[in-house]
């Protein structure tokens, strides 16, 4: 008689060796597939070995391919490298706001006199901070930013830096005062989405130290590498590794099966879910208003959302649904309605059948 146990996990037994590898916020040794972007970033920070100002720079491209996973490399390999060089990563999604940036700053700098103390104020302390050395100064997600004229105050006043500005919006700098932008000068480094081969590496990799060997069944790894590709996205690769190997401990499977990989696929929308939960609370209600009137076309949307108090311009409210859409929050359809075109606006990553 067949032994009915032999393919299933014990109590103790894991189909994992390391689950923290599959997180998003994991910084591997190597970097695949971005050794270009890098050396173009490095090559902006060089200067500043030389006691000179660093050249800034805009990073940009989709999300989900690397671009935050680079400069915290960058930021990481620097502070190994030197102690004349403050490295700062501030990621404006949670920090939109002038004053808390300015509080991160100081967090990331260790000055700690912050309380009832004015934006102006605290910037004088860190320029006192940074221009006895130099900083690399990145803010993630910049186009989150509330006030963008911090910007100019910080090019103003912080001499000895190199400012990279990462934003999925590639249209962001447009939408700068001029007088940032001529005082920026920032050079365009564009993230180009991974090719199929270099998504299937990756997660290999991944793969490789997240889990035991051999537990992965080629079928169930290629329908996730699939997937994640359609998506262009690697932290959803990520979310499909961990949910196929969590669904297949749940079953005491010690492989992980296509039946499993295919629940992973199922519950990918918590992925999303989770994509949103970023958003500051002006863009959170923005968002609301989609979910609510799910199909409904761009101008009425626009209306629906300065009636609800957001009183933002037209082109500042386009942008931020074109961001939310290139992250997949949200999809857009253009349609053909008398007299001409429209756009229509539906909540979710995918437009309805």
């Amino acid at each position: 008689m067949p032994n009915l146990f032999k393919d299933m996990l014990k109590g103790d037994e894991s189909l994992f060796l390391d689950i923290g590898v599959l997180d998003p916020d994991f910084i591997p040794p190597v970097i695949e597939g971005r050794e270009n972007e890098q050396q173009w970033i490095a090559s902006c920070i060089k200067p500043l070995f030389l006691h000179r100002p660093g050249r800034h720079a805009f990073i940009t491209g989709s999300p989900g391919i690397g671009k935050t996973l680079a400069v915290r490399y960058l930021l990481q390999e620097l502070e190994q490298e030197t102690q004349e060089i403050f490295p700062v990563y501030i990621n404006c999604w949670k920090k939109d706001s002038p004053h808390k940036i300015m509080l991160a700053l100081c967090e990331a700098l260790g000055y700690t006199f912050v309380q009832n103390r004015t934006v102006g104020e605290l910037l004088e302390e860190i320029a006192k901070i940074i221009n006895k050395k130099s900083a690399v100064l990145v803010l993630d997600e910049a186009d989150k930013i509330l006030d963008e004229s911090i910007l100019y105050h910080l090019l103003e006043s912080l001499l000895p830096i190199s400012l990279l500005l990462v934003s999925n919006d590639a249209e962001y700098l447009s939408v700068l005062d001029d007088r940032i932008i001529s005082r920026l000068h920032a050079e365009e480094i564009v993230f180009a989405s991974y090719t199929f081969d270099e998504t299937y590496q990756i997660l290999q990799k991944r793969a490789h130290h997240a889990f035991v060997p051999h537990v992965f069944e080629k079928d169930a790894f290629d329908l996730l590498v699939q997937k994640a590709f359609a998506l262009r996205d690697i932290r959803a690769g990520l979310f499909l590794l961990r949910e196929a190997g969590e669904q297949a401990e749940s079953h005491s499977s010690r492989k992980i099966q296509l039946r499993h990989a295919e629940s992973a696929l199922t519950i990918l929308s918590l992925f999303k879910i989770r994509s949103s939960a970023g958003l500051n609370e002006d863009d959170q209600k923005l968002l609301q208003l989609i979910k609510n009137h799910s199909g409904i076309t761009m101008s009425e949307l626009y209306a629906l959302y300065k009636r609800h108090g957001q009183e933002k311009t037209y082109r500042t409210f386009n942008r931020k649904i074109d961001v939310m859409a290139k992250q997949r929050i949200i999809t857009k359809k253009t349609i053909s309605a008398y007299p001409g075109r429209t756009t229509k606006v539906y909540y979710g990553g995918l437009l309805p059948s």
